[in-house]
């Protein structure tokens, strides 16, 4: 008698996955590592995965797709068409957060997260948002932001304002006291202010580098003054 089997199910799904299953999914886990982080898919317990496990964890990953960012402008949400509805998906993300979609032009919006959507599935959270029309800063006080620019938050938080490859669109990465965090076209609107010389010298200072390029601070009067030279022409501050 001839047995037929599925060709989407593997066989002895209970067996160690093999090595052609570990290999496409690693290379599905490193054209979104976002996502693999959102499901825990990581080399150890995709090493210890069975054929079933494999199997399944490909099929989530080949949902989630690609990543659409890039290092400079990392992973944004998407809009996605839910009977009468639009909702986003994306990368995971928590009610109230401020979050960037791309839309299918390259275009951006901003909007804020509202609560998860009934319809959503472990391998595709879905999200209601509330857009923010405008997400350019509203203190009438505050600078017109400009790319390759670094500003200031009302409490003295660095803001860099970056483009986009290919729109030109601007958008923003803040400083949370460890990295660099991508906060999109809404962090644009924290810009209060030009960053002082006395907070660009104190984060220099603390770092080692300069706050508005990252270069290291190697010149010893750059390393006494907080920032460099032809960063303090650029921003209009004092050096030397």
């Amino acid at each position: 008698m001839t047995t037929y089997t599925h060709p989407n199910r593997p066989r002895h799904p209970d067996q160690p996955a093999t090595d052609r299953q570990l290999a496409y999914l690693r290379r599905l886990i490193a054209a979104n590592p976002a996502a693999a982080d959102v499901e825990n898919y990581h080399p150890d317990t995709v090493a210890a995965m069975t054929r079933r496990q494999a199997s399944n964890a490909i099929d989530v990953m080949t949902a989630h797709g690609p990543a659409t960012g890039t290092a400079d402008e990392p992973e944004a949400h998407r809009w996605v068409r839910h009977g009468d509805a639009w909702l986003v998906t994306g990368p995971y993300a928590e009610p109230g957060d401020l979050i960037t979609i791309r839309k299918a032009n390259g275009d951006t919006a901003a909007a804020r997260i509202i609560d998860l959507h009934p319809a959503s599935r472990p391998n595709r959270p879905l999200w209601t948002v509330e857009r923010i029309v405008d997400a350019a800063p509203t203190n009438p006080d505050a600078p017109t932001p400009e790319a390759g620019r670094t500003y200031a938050a009302a409490d003295g938080t660095p803001i860099r304002v970056q483009a986009a490859r290919g729109s030109g669109n601007l958008y923003a990465k803040v400083w949370n006291g460890a990295e660099w965090e991508y906060r999109g076209r809404a962090g644009l609107a924290l810009i209060a202010r030009p960053l002082t010389a006395d907070e660009a010298a104190k984060w220099g200072h603390r770092h080692g580098r300069c706050v508005f390029c990252s270069l290291p601070l190697t010149d010893a009067r750059s390393v006494d003054v907080g920032y460099g030279p032809i960063c303090a022409g650029h921003h209009g501050l004092p050096w030397g």
